[in-house]
């Protein structure tokens, strides 16, 4: 049956989902060239197809409940239980269905329709598949007027079944429709761009010689259509352009990766140079014995038909090649490759890409238990370069795959033809013919990858380990550190300790600081700087006041027989404040040990300050108000003790300062996080903070009138079902998916909202859809927000905002758009319609999240100066201490005040 040019067939749909402009090629009768590959393809697929035929009729003539034999050609109308190779064209689609089931149910065919049946040849079904039965049953209930619900799909070797709900399907089927249908009439043209379909299409070499002369993105492999179109919108359309766009950057000093992820412009930076790029910091472990290992598989029956191994030692290379004739013959020759490995202690186990560790996964279950323990321990020693390659060195090549990457190192496979959809159609020719040449050529391109495997890894090795000695074959390319691009009048110098290669430099170094050459060399040579040096030595304190303390009775048996033995004194340091302003004031303690003749207990007189209580609470409370209230890091804060007061603090004591007054304050902190919970509204926000040897997580609880701080080493969330179980008012927060879990109304910041929009706006100028979203939703808040202005947050006024509301979600959602960002942002709405606009059903609920984010800026005063240097213990201290000192200020308690009454709580 010949089908118009005019019609969606199963050919164009299918296309579609693998590639856009393949359906564009295939209207406009592109000429493409079929590969052995897809001639093969297409062969199983008709033997498939014939052996699920012949299954079904067999399975229908020996059931006795039916009562109608298989037609052909097909009536719908006949009633008939089962129906194969029906062909059916309505209006502007056709499909040629591989079956259709009888079910109940009305349709315009009687009490009946029918469900479709879609031979499948892979061993797993997919997301494609399931779109491609949706068309299916689509064009079906065009016909009998019922769009079924389900459909069938048998398929991988065991003919497996498996019923699919179709109708998660039916919005993405009504968007691919409508692409398609703009196709046929002309009314649009796809974007080319290259994929991983590309190479299993007849029209590869037309699609990647247009790529080229356009210098297309998409030839680098792995670039998503999303990042295309963010780079297009930026006005950068090809790869040279791209490559310019490159900015080697510091990473931060407690990174967790000492590189990012895959970065496109170095990749096309590399292609432009002709050079191959280093980017951070790449590791490879190294071993007496290297081995090198390749699986050849048919993924369309997870079938592992032949392992290659390479091993290395000693400088001598041996080569084992465990071949399977049958699917029967897997684990006895998993077995023997176990064993083989088994015979090494120290080695490791190098191979590309992740089919073969998934190979040694799928080994697991045909294994005994002994062969599973030493599998794991092989799983350990595996080492997988392409992971290396992907983050690190950037060749100069258009993917990533070992044989663009060996080509360009030099090494040349035997057979020019060879390559993995290749060993495919050889192996099915092997099977079908039993021709020994096929196998020969399969082994000898499974060695050639194992030496091409070997190859890569050298190279590697050698940059890693700028040996010339592991490259001596002239295989070894120019390449470039990314940190050695960067401008030398670009770099700020970093003040602090550098570390020598040499220990002589770091004893020079050393003799060089500022302070020791002063100190001890040149105020033996210059008579002025030994004469400044003497001027500022330490001025004796005097005291401001001496108490001296009796005792008169025993402390445990009230006794007046007691001896006065050794003299003791104390002195305790402190600021006195007064209505003029702050001074110091030095108190000297005199007492005696006493000892009592009755009981024989020694003693001393109460009112004795304690020989560790050096400092009095007035001290504390400045330095604790100025680290905290003014922002100072303690080292300011001692010199100022030293420069006002001539009070020289230890630097250990004046840290106690804090661990004193956090302890002070540990009690009042958990009354005000359980009043916060109590409470109508819980404002929440979290930061990140880098300690000394890690990374963590500040997160911040507000209401009204109080602030909590809590130290969590992550960002996950997990931990607040537990910690706001009991709280039943509204949660405000940020767009932080954390949050959505929690179990009680929210509301989300539209402040974030706005920012976020107005940031969009600014990098995409010319995008109309997201300028219309944006001025959809600007009158709307601002009508609120002056409601709120004169009214307050109270819901009687805000109810008639609701109906403007729900008609811009509405808006929202109809709206079908085409830009990415807008489409962003549909998504957004989408998921939060009912968390943005929670306020106006409450009274006293704010629209924005102020309150957590004003809390969090004084913590972010501190983390400015003292980033990278707290610990676990300090932070915890800290955030304690800022949990009260924030509530006092949400409360207008004046903080100095409350620092030195001594109390630790607020009544």
């Amino acid at each position: 049956m010949t089908v118009a040019k005019s019609h969606i067939t199963n050919e164009l749909f299918d296309a579609f989902l693998f590639c856009k402009y393949k359906p564009y090629l295939l209207l406009n009768d592109v000429d493409g060239q079929d590969t052995e590959y897809i001639q093969l393809v297409s062969k199983l697929n008709r033997k498939f197809r014939l052996e699920v035929q012949q299954n079904l009729k067999a399975t229908l003539r020996n059931n006795s409940q039916s009562k109608h034999e298989v037609l052909q050609p097909p009536n719908l109308y006949s009633g008939q239980d089962l129906i194969l190779n029906i062909s059916i064209t309505k209006n502007d689609y056709h499909s040629q269905i591989d079956a259709v089931k009888r079910v109940s149910g009305k349709s315009s065919l009687g009490e009946f329709y029918y469900e479709p049946i879609m031979f499948y040849r892979e061993a797993k079904t997919n997301k494609k598949s399931k779109l491609s039965l949706t068309y299916k049953a689509f064009v079906l209930g065009k016909i009998q007027d019922k769009i079924p619900d389900y459909g069938t799909i048998i398929f991988g070797n065991n003919l497996k079944r498996s019923r699919i709900k179709l109708s998660p399907y039916f919005e993405e089927l009504s968007q691919i429709l409508n692409s398609l249908l703009e196709y046929i009439n002309d009314q649009s043209k796809p974007s080319l761009y290259l994929n991983r379909y590309c190479d299993i299409c007849q029209f590869k070499n037309h699609c990647r010689e247009d790529a080229l002369a356009k210098d297309h993105l998409s030839l680098l492999r792995g670039i998503s259509e999303t990042e295309i179109a963010r780079h297009n919108h930026k006005g950068i359309f090809t790869v040279t352009q791209l490559s310019y766009t490159f900015r080697s950057r510091r990473k931060p000093k407690r990174a967790k990766s000492s590189s990012s992820p895959h970065s496109y412009p170095l990749q096309a930076l590399a292609l432009r140079e002709n050079k191959i790029y280093i980017h951070g910091n790449p590791q490879l472990p190294r071993t007496k014995v290297y081995m090198y290992f390749d699986v050849e598989g048919l993924p369309s029956r997870n079938f592992d038909y032949l392992i290659g191994l390479l091993i290395e030692e000693n400088g001598t290379q041996q080569h084992y090649s465990f071949w399977i004739d049958s699917e029967e013959q897997q684990k006895d020759v998993y077995i023997k490759f176990l064993k083989k490995l088994n015979c090494y202690d120290n080695y490791l186990l190098f191979h590309f890409g992740s089919y073969d560790k998934l190979a040694l996964r799928r080994m697991r279950s045909l294994l005994p238990d002994e062969y599973q323990i030493i599998l794991t321990d092989v799983e350990k020693k595996t080492v997988n370069l392409l992971s290396i390659i992907h983050q690190h060195i950037y060749f100069p090549t258009w993917s990533n795959s070992l044989k663009e990457i060996a080509k360009f190192l030099r090494f040349e496979w035997r057979n020019s033809k060879a390559n993995g959809l290749q060993s495919i159609v050889w192996r099915e020719d092997w099977e079908s013919t039993q021709n020994y040449e096929f196998k020969e050529q399969l082994i000898q391109y499974n060695y050639d990858d194992c030496l091409a495997l070997k190859k890569v890894s050298s190279f590697i090795e050698s940059i890693i380990f700028k040996d010339e000695n592991l490259s001596n074959d002239n295989s070894r390319e120019d390449f470039i550190h990314t940190n050695e691009m960067k401008s030398p009048t670009g770099k700020k110098h970093v003040f602090g300790k550098k570390k020598c290669i040499f220990s002589n430099f770091n004893l020079i170094n050393k003799y060089a600081y500022f302070d020791y050459q002063r100190d001890k060399v040149f105020i033996r040579t210059n008579k002025q700087l030994k004469k400044n040096i003497s001027n500022t030595k330490k001025k004796k304190l005097k005291a401001n006041k001496l108490i001296k303390i009796n005792a008169k009775v025993c402390k445990i048996c009230q006794s007046r027989k007691i001896s006065q033995q050794k003299e003791v004194q104390r002195r305790l340091i402190d600021l006195k404040f007064f209505n003029g302003g702050v001074k110091k004031w030095i108190t000297d303690y005199v007492s005696w040990h006493y000892q009592c003749m009755k009981c024989h207990a020694k003693f001393i007189p109460d009112g004795v300050p304690d020989h560790r209580e050096r400092h009095g609470n007035g001290l504390r409370a400045w330095c604790v108000y100025h680290n905290i209230v003014a922002g100072q890091n303690m080292l300011k804060v001692r010199r100022a003790l030293v420069d006002v007061f001539n009070l020289n603090i230890s630097r250990p004591a004046i840290y106690r300062f804090k661990s004193y007054t956090a302890n002070r304050f540990q009690s009042l902190t958990e009354k005000i996080l359980s009043n916060i919970i109590k409470g109508p509204i819980l404002h929440i926000d979290e930061t990140e903070i880098n300690l000394r040897d890690k990374k963590g997580y500040v997160w911040v609880f507000t209401s009204m009138d109080s602030v909590y701080f809590m130290y969590r080493e992550s960002r996950e969330a997990e931990f607040l079902k537990e910690l706001l179980k009991d709280f039943q008012g509204v949660l405000i927060s940020d767009f932080f998916s954390g949050y959505d879990s929690i179990d009680c109304p929210q509301q989300k910041c539209l402040i974030h909202l706005i920012r976020d929009m107005n940031e969009d706006l600014l990098s995409n100028p010319f995008d109309e859809e997201l300028k219309n979203l944006t001025q959809k939703f600007a009158p709307l808040l601002r009508d609120i927000v002056q409601t709120i202005d004169k009214y307050g947050l109270k819901q009687r006024n805000l109810n008639k905002h609701k109906d403007l509301k729900d008609k811009f979600i509405d808006y929202v959602m109809s709206k079908k758009f085409s830009s990415i960002i807008a489409k962003k942002y549909q998504k957004r709405i989408n998921k939060y319609k009912n968390k943005l606009f929670t306020f106006l059903d409450y009274d006293g609920v704010p629209w924005n999240n102020n309150n957590a984010e004003h809390a969090i800026k004084s913590f972010a005063k501190y983390r400015r100066f003292a980033d990278g240097r707290p610990t676990e213990k300090s932070i915890r201290e800290f955030l304690i201490m800022l949990s009260v000192l924030q509530t006092c200020e949400y409360r207008n308690i004046d903080i100095l005040e409350f620092l030195l009454s001594g109390k630790n709580d607020f009544t």
